[in-house]
């Protein structure tokens, strides 16, 4: 894990996807997709610990094109998941 804008970000596996269920600030999606390539991304919502809907509201929120939301919201996931 490394530390982005004061949220701890959870890199896993050999593919490098970012999970982004720690992340609390309201632009750390911004931030990190400075610093990452958006298809490493993946939302993660952390439920039942996390409110969802919160979690969510970092990806419809976030100032991103909306190619790059689809991609974190679950393009990467059906990729990554051979779905």
């Amino acid at each position: 894990s490394t530390n982005i804008n004061g949220s701890r970000v959870v890199i896993t596996g050999a593919s490098g996807i970012v999970e982004i269920s720690l992340c609390e600030m309201t632009d750390t999606l911004e931030i990190m997709l400075k610093k990452f390539p958006a298809r490493r991304f993946m939302l993660g919502t952390d439920t039942p610990v996390m409110a969802t809907r919160a979690q969510a509201a970092k990806l419809t929120g976030a100032l991103i094109p909306a190619r790059t939301r689809e991609l974190i919201g679950s393009g990467n996931a059906r990729r990554f998941f051979r779905l």
